[in-house]
């Protein structure tokens, strides 16, 4: 967004996404400004707000792009907001994207790890770009068994879970399947 000149407004996690906080924010997304600066408007972790309300007058009123960022995106309490958006959904990275990827950063910063180091890394991360920099990072801090990090935990959606209920044929898979769904409630 920065290369294309837009100025990055973002609202995350770690902030106090109070009423009173949204409320400021969607204030900001109404102005224009003397300079008509082009802006885009970040929602990180919009499943976690109290509630989409506010964010769904952000997205009808703001004169800017507005991006919002989850990971449950099928929440009951987003249904609403889900109608006005564009979705674009976003796989899980390839080990082998993910190893290179990390190969090039140790180049970069100097840290010294082996490709064996990086492929075990990657595998462990799951498909998350984020937890492999993460370990990178705390191997090239001193840490140098990858044992010491362990395998990211992965809930299934619901999509996930239903296609494999209804593709297999054993009645173990499916119920593990089943335990292993963040959207027990849902199916």
């Amino acid at each position: 967004a920065q290369e294309l000149g837009y100025e990055v407004v973002e609202i995350g996690a770690d902030e106090e996404r109070k009423q009173k906080n949204m409320t400021a924010f969607i204030s900001a997304a109404k102005q224009s400004g003397l300079v008509k600066k082009k802006k885009v408007f970040i929602v990180d972790e919009l499943d976690q707000l109290e509630s989409a309300k506010a964010v769904t007058e952000l997205v009808e009123q703001s004169e800017h792009p507005v991006v919002m960022i989850t990971t449950e995106l099928y929440d009951k309490k987003l249904y609403a907001l889900r109608q006005k958006c564009k979705i674009i959904k976003f796989s899980h990275v390839r080990t082998d994207s993910i190893t290179k990827f990390l190969q090039e950063i140790c180049a970069k910063e100097g840290i010294s790890l082996g490709a064996e180091q990086l492929e075990q890394i990657a595998k462990m991360s799951s498909g998350d770009i984020r937890a492999a920099l993460i370990d990178m990072e705390t191997l090239g801090a001193g840490k140098t068994d990858t044992k010491e990090i362990g395998y990211r935990e992965q809930n299934q959606g619901m999509f996930d879970t239903l296609k494999i209920i209804f593709k297999t044929t054993s009645m173990e898979n499916a119920l593990i399947a089943l335990n292993s769904s963040k959207d027990k409630e849902e199916l």
